[in-house]
């Protein structure tokens, strides 16, 4: 294992306290900034300063993601005046050990100029299968709440067949769901068609036309791929009982000023595994860094 044992946990929501947490478990020296604490955290000290936490550590552990808006440092927990990610940059000591999630390329310049280690945690495949099943979790909580009647024999499209488009379809199969799975590679088509979901092939070069389907009387459609590709022309004529969630980070992939406008409940479905399941979003988090630390 690494002789480094001092790390700072910088900024984030509560998926950071348990990263702390987790650390400070494994026998780590934790340092917190920019969190507020929501109750007892054993063995990790919370720091008001950020220069003296960031100096007081050889491993930073930033959040996920890095920023919001490619600016300030995500830290929505924490009362005081935004840190910009330039001003973050400059402050972190040279040689120091930098783990962060989705971290953005002007921040990663500036780690290199500055001898800083730099490792984006969220490029880590085991890592996104995790946090992919906590989506999927979330995902079918969310349709439970919003569905007027049991997921039994409901009529569900998901659309995309990527980490959480594949393990949404089985999930939802098991509730018994009847699933249609809309993607554009015949090999994911037939994966899917073999775990005992229907299928639709979708074809971008003809404005993903196959999404016609999409008309045929679902209750709910989940949209996994963020392209624009529920767009007016769709949403139009589209079943106004039916209940769009869009699981695609920015932009997404549903036209919601067009859904609102036909009166069609959408919700665009963000960071899930932070809101509804923090602790152990976090935990996955740690575990992915400390197999990086431990050089498995």
């Amino acid at each position: 294992m690494i002789n480094k044992k001092k790390i700072a946990v910088i900024g984030g929501d509560t998926r950071q306290l348990a990263v702390a947490d987790f650390f400070s478990l494994k026998g780590y020296s934790v340092t917190v900034w920019g969190i507020d604490s929501d109750g007892e955290h054993e063995g990790c000290s919370f720091e008001t300063n950020l220069k003296k936490a960031l100096c007081s550590a050889d491993i930073l552990i930033l959040p996920l993601p890095l920023s919001t808006d490619s600016i300030r440092l995500n830290a929505p927990m924490y009362e005081g005046d935004s840190v910009k990610i330039t001003d973050l940059g400059e402050l972190i000591p040279s040689g120091t050990i930098v783990y962060v999630g989705k971290a953005t390329e002007e921040f990663k310049n500036k780690c290199k100029e500055k001898n800083i280690i730099c490792v984006d945690y969220f490029e880590d495949e085991c890592l996104c299968i995790k946090n992919a099943l906590l989506t999927a979790e979330a995902s079918a909580d969310i349709l439970m709440r919003e569905l007027p009647f049991s997921v039994d024999s409901s009529k569900v499209m998901i659309i995309g067949y990527g980490r959480v488009g594949k393990l949404l379809t089985n999930l939802l199969l098991r509730l018994n769901a009847n699933v249609t799975v809309a993607a554009r590679r015949k090999e994911d088509l037939a994966y899917a068609e073999c775990m005992g979901a229907k299928t639709v092939r979708i074809d971008e070069r003809k404005r993903f036309r196959g999404l016609l389907e999409i008309n045929n009387g679902y209750d709910v459609v989940f949209n996994t791929v963020p392209v624009n590709m529920i767009d007016r022309e769709l949403i139009k004529d589209i079943n106004k009982n039916v209940i769009l969630i869009d699981l695609a980070s920015p932009p997404g992939g549903v036209d919601i000023r067009a859904a609102k406008e036909y009166k069609i409940n959408t919700i665009w479905a963000l960071s899930l595994p932070g809101k509804f399941s923090p602790h152990r979003a976090g935990h996955i988090i740690a575990e992915a860094i400390l197999d990086d630390l431990e050089g498995n």
